[in-house]
């Protein structure tokens, strides 16, 4: 099969992960209810994860734990490829999830004086359809009415004739079409705003996003397994990405034909961090106690996004039982993550996983709810 042919068949699926993480919510059973079986806490939380990857029909996954006091889990399932395991080394994309670390990212620049929150849009991008007074917060909160560049009609048949060419971030520009509100009316999912805070944080340092986020965020927390498609050459293992182009009803290797995606690439700031489970988790712990930025920035200023929870500033806020979960879901073609982080057990949990338009919060609750097993018992 060719690219271009491979590339005609992916219209419904690069429409689902263009539009953020609204994916296939799998049927979940009993087969992802944590269970106190008389286990080792190690093998507890490896069946948990198998269990996992099969009922949201992955190919492989990767997950992370890290628990009160910095005890770390890490586990594996399935393969990356065809005849390759997924080791801890394994990288995934991780779609949406790049918000917070290009929100971490911004508000360093923040506090180094680089530029304000309150600073317009037009400083760097005049005559965007919207942009008049719109401001760095109002991207960093997702209430500016700029409109999702794909959502635009002429977006997703465009990429998906030049999956393999070079698509920089800067080509979605023309794809936003006219605001759907007034800027600071409310929020709405979009990832024109992401986009454009990767490139605002490039114009206003002359520096790559890239080398932004390794100076100001990768090197402090020592992650050396994250990179942003694109501008990194991202290293082996990759996972590659899984998703039915052939209707046959089973996954296929969309990245032996396509093995960077355009969709990926062109993401930026709003979708392009490839990474490890291990330092997904490490970065979203740091994000959300504080420990890259100040807390009362990165995750107080809170607005209801109308579906039971909030979002902050590359933040999701969502209720579970007595805590609050923080963390971002997201989904690339053919791969789907999510992270959550419990801010009163002090429990984090990543999974990474290579199937396409998974819904993983319930999934990364369910490995979260493992861990806390765990934790009560002392295993």
């Amino acid at each position: 099969m060719s690219i271009h042919s491979v590339s005609r068949t992916l219209r419904a699926a690069i429409a689902a992960t263009a539009m953020g993480c609204a994916g296939v919510l799998p049927a979940l059973g009993q087969s992802l209810v944590a269970t106190e079986a008389p286990l080792p806490d190690s093998a507890r939380l490896a069946l948990t994860l198998d269990s996992i990857r099969t009922a949201i029909g992955a190919t492989g996954a990767s997950a992370a734990i890290i628990f009160p006091g910095g005890k770390t889990w890490l586990g594996v399932s399935g393969e990356a490829w065809s005849g390759t395991p997924v080791t801890t080394a394994t990288v995934f994309d991780a779609g949406s999830i790049t918000k917070s670390y290009t929100a971490a990212l911004v508000l360093r620049l923040v506090h180094e004086g680089v530029f304000a929150l309150d600073d317009s849009l037009t400083r760097w991008f005049p005559g965007l359809p919207g942009g008049d007074g719109v401001t760095v917060k109002e991207l960093l909160r997702q209430t500016s009415g700029l409109a999702d560049y794909a959502r635009h009609p002429g977006f997703l048949p465009e990429i998906r004739s030049k999956m393999a060419a070079p698509w920089p971030p800067e080509e979605n520009l023309r794809f936003i079409g006219e605001p759907g509100f007034a800027s600071g009316a409310r929020w709405e999912y979009s990832n024109t705003n992401y986009l454009l805070l990767g490139l605002i944080a490039a114009r206003a340092t002359k520096r790559p996003y890239s080398q932004l986020l390794r100076e100001y965020v990768l090197d402090l927390l020592l992650l050396t397994r994250t990179f942003v498609a694109g501008e990194d050459t991202v290293p082996q293992p990759r996972a590659h990405a899984f998703l039915d182009f052939t209707g046959d009803g089973k996954p296929d290797d969309l990245s032996a034909f396509v093995p960077d995606p355009a969709l990926t690439r062109g993401a930026g700031g709003a979708g392009a961090v490839v990474a490890t489970a291990a330092d997904v988790a490490t970065f979203t712990r740091a994000y959300y106690t504080g420990a890259t930025v100040a807390l009362e920035l990165a995750s107080t200023t809170w607005i209801e996004r109308g579906d039971g929870w909030q979002y902050g500033f590359g933040v999701i806020a969502a209720p579970y039982d007595d805590d609050l979960l923080l963390g971002h879901l997201g989904n690339t073609a053919g791969q789907s993550a999510g992270v959550w982080h419990a801010q009163t057990a002090g429990v984090t949990v990543a999974i990474l996983s290579n199937v396409h338009g998974v819904h993983m919060a319930e999934p990364v609750r369910a490995l979260l709810r493992q861990a806390m097993i765990s934790v009560r018992t002392g295993g």
